[in-house]
């Protein structure tokens, strides 16, 4: 899925797969390295590594909410957008999409447990949509793009 968007972000990419604590996630993205090159490499993880964070976007707003999030407790290892999102999601769950200005989507894992027994998974885009985010819900399991042809290249089919 995630080589099926080379072209939108042909600088890195990341995965998250075969985590003892999630073991049925897998999460893939690709970047276009624009802010924080060296270390804004994703999956982003907060600094207890419990909650990682995979964006497809921009937050506008990420320097004001990181100095906010410093001033509440919160510990930085990069000067990236995407951790100032897993920061916003250990503050304020989901209301943290709220927080952000920016065109975006991302995924959030959570893997403390508080929220429920088993890894919270949270998605959430812009509210404009100016970055899309498609899913799909089939036996074998949810899944989730930027891009259709993501979830087309894992072998679904367009419903017509």
């Amino acid at each position: 899925m995630a080589a099926a968007m080379r072209h939108r972000g042909p600088d890195d990419e990341g995965f998250l797969v075969k985590e003892p604590r999630a073991p049925s996630v897998a999460l893939g993205m690709r970047r276009l390295s624009i802010i924080d090159i060296a270390g804004g490499r994703q999956p982003i993880w907060n600094e207890t590594n419990d909650v990682a964070v995979i964006l497809n976007g921009e937050i506008y707003n990420y320097r004001e909410l990181r100095a906010r999030l410093l001033r509440l407790g919160h510990t930085f290892a990069t000067q990236s957008d995407t951790e100032t999102i897993a920061h916003a999601w250990e503050e304020w769950e989901e209301e943290c999409a709220q927080e952000l200005r920016g065109m975006f989507a991302f995924a959030v894992l959570d893997l403390r447990g508080r929220l429920a027994q088993a890894p919270l998974l949270f998605l959430a885009r812009d509210p404009l949509g100016i970055k899309p985010l498609y899913y799909t819900q089939t036996p074998e399991g949810f899944f989730f793009a930027s891009e259709v042809r993501a979830l087309l290249a894992a072998g679904f089919r367009r419903m017509r």
